[in-house]
């Protein structure tokens, strides 16, 4: 017998995440597939701040450190800094 939740983690990415046959080596998609499973706690650890101290700034602004973070997670901060550096770079 087996359990329906079990099932549910052998078909993430992250139990599924090696080189093998089936499995993705882009290491972007294994980065967003733990990214996806973060963001729930965070999510709710930011509206949990935003309850204890009484303010939604708080609340707003530590939901979108999460997002944030997670995002240059996965993205990559060097990938970020290249896209910056494109966007504003002066045009000769």
């Amino acid at each position: 017998m087996s359990f329906p939740l079990w099932d549910l983690a052998q078909d993430l990415a992250i139990a599924r995440g090696g080189n093998g046959p089936d499995a993705k080596a882009d290491t972007r998609f294994l980065k967003g597939r733990i990214a996806g499973v973060l963001w729930v706690p965070g999510a709710a650890g930011s509206i949990f701040l935003g309850v204890l101290t009484g303010s939604y700034l708080v609340g707003l602004l530590a939901f979108v450190a999460v997002v944030l973070g997670l995002a240059t997670f996965v993205i990559g901060p060097r990938t970020i800094a290249t896209f910056v550096r494109r966007r504003f770079a002066k045009q000769a």
